[in-house]
């Protein structure tokens, strides 16, 4: 059974995740009622000031009330929308956690839009990963935009995720589109043809279980 920090507890989830999505957030915990603490971040942890929650982050964080589990090295938020789940159930797609022991939900007036379990940030990424991977080949096996933009609810920049949009995609238009969309986005300057092949090496990658 897991063991709790006492005089700590999850005030909030940063990020504000919502009702139709499935992922990794940060979260804000509370020490004996006077300090505050963002955890979950590859910066590391820090000191933020109660104003500062209150009135930076009001518009982006879910209130919630839980306990801090002790030994995590870099604790985070795995975080199932209520919505994501009734679509994921509707569309047949790869099993998703049970929320049953250790899940929580947020407080009034949006306890009912999802659930949330605390862990070590890794094993968060992991689970992502490894659910955006089953439903990466099962999106592709049955031509399921459907499943295409669960994807993009759990890891949206993820190559998997942005190859599945792609080559899901109801026709020639909308492929364009999506490449368009991709370019556009991220770190690196990519061109459509470096999208175009970069998504087929990910997909041979993927079916062939690489």
């Amino acid at each position: 059974m897991a063991e709790f920090h006492a005089g700590r507890k999850i005030i909030a989830l940063h990020g504000r995740p919502n009702a139709e999505s499935f992922g990794m957030s940060a979260i804000i915990a509370e020490y004996d009622n006077e300090r505050y603490e963002v955890l979950g971040f590859n910066t590391g942890a820090f000191y933020v000031a109660e104003s500062y929650v209150q009135r930076k982050l009001g518009g982006h964080i879910l209130s919630v009330s839980s306990p801090l589990p002790m030994g995590l090295d870099v604790p985070a938020a795995l975080w199932l929308g209520n919505g994501f789940r009734i679509k994921a159930n509707r569309l047949n797609a790869p099993d998703l956690p049970q929320t049953d022991l250790g899940w929580f939900a947020p407080l009034e007036p949006y306890q009912d839009t999802g659930q949330y379990t605390i862990m070590e940030s890794g094993d968060v990424c992991k689970v992502l990963g490894d659910w955006t991977r089953l439903a990466g080949i099962q999106a592709l096996m049955e031509n399921s935009a459907g499943l295409a933009s669960l994807m993009d609810w759990t890891l949206p920049l993820s190559p998997i995720t942005e190859a599945v949009d792609y080559f899901t995609a109801r026709n020639e238009m909308e492929r364009q589109k999506v490449l368009g969309w991709q370019a556009a986005i991220g770190t690196q300057r990519r061109t459509v043809e470096d999208l175009v092949q970069q998504h087929e090496r990910t997909i041979c990658l993927l079916l062939s279980g690489s």
